[in-house]
């Protein structure tokens, strides 16, 4: 059952576990269902700030089947924008790892037997990891919603280096009913027209991810890019699912 369950550790610090679901669909056709997330995040709060941190995630991925295809591991050993992470493909030998060493942000593709590392020392801005974006997004909510763009750094196992991306809001002054959307896009004039910008819908009350639409982190069966559009379902302590696409 898909709870969020609320637990005391024995120093008096509250943890809590979130499962949450994501439906990706075909970017191009909102009939076709490529294939299903299913995540856990353990979350601690600060004792002073009364924030909630993130301490590991996983994620597993199943077919519109249900077939189990990959799965993926976070761990937070320091900044909530660049956790740790193993990305496992079970459909065929492929593998992406991003971990925190002392030169640095050691990144790791596995590919059909071949294995490639490069380490990460520096960026042009924040350096964001993996999952770590929707954390990076939290920590510059304001100065999104202030209709400022915000530049980052994202670091990308498969391209064994960091890309530098932007995010803006379209609607910083929209109402609170309404999702705030921001579209990430290559902060590079000659670029840009490499990817198309990702759009993204956040809940302005829970700051919850509720839509991704653009290029995913799991291949298709053949091992080709495939482009989705992501809608994500909460669930409350009652058992009850919420769906935010719309404010509760």
């Amino acid at each position: 059952m898909f709870t969020v369950l609320l637990l005391l550790s024995c120093n008096s610090q509250a943890k809590q576990l979130i499962n949450y679901l994501g439906e990706a669909r075909a970017l191009d056709d909102a009939d076709t269902v490529l294939y299903r997330e299913e995540h856990q995040l353990w979350q601690q709060q600060d004792q002073q700030t009364g924030q909630w941190r993130p301490l590991r995630r996983l994620v597993n991925y199943y077919s519109a089947d249900g077939e189990l295809i990959a799965q993926k591991r976070n761990e937070y050993p320091g900044l909530a924008s660049q956790p740790d992470f193993i990305l496992m493909d079970f459909r065929q030998p492929y593998k992406e790892e991003a971990k925190r060493t002392d030169k640095g942000l050691r990144l790791t593709l596995s590919e059909n037997g071949d294995v490639s590392r490069d380490i990460v020392n520096d960026s042009d801005y924040s350096l964001v990891v993996d999952a770590g974006f929707d954390d990076f997004i939290r920590a510059n909510w304001t100065t999104l919603l202030a209709g400022d763009s915000v530049p980052f750094s994202f670091a990308s196992a498969a391209r064994q280096s960091s890309v530098n991306f932007e995010l803006q809001a379209q609607n910083p002054d929209a109402s609170n009913s309404e999702p705030l959307k921001l579209t990430m896009t290559l902060n590079s004039a000659l670029l840009s027209w490499l990817l198309d910008p990702i759009e993204l819908e956040y809940h302005r009350q829970t700051q919850q991810l509720l839509r991704y639409r653009g290029i995913s982190n799991i291949p298709d069966a053949n091992g080709d890019g495939q482009q989705v559009d992501i809608r994500y379902r909460y669930f409350h302590k009652d058992s009850a699912s919420v769906n935010t696409d719309q404010p509760q």
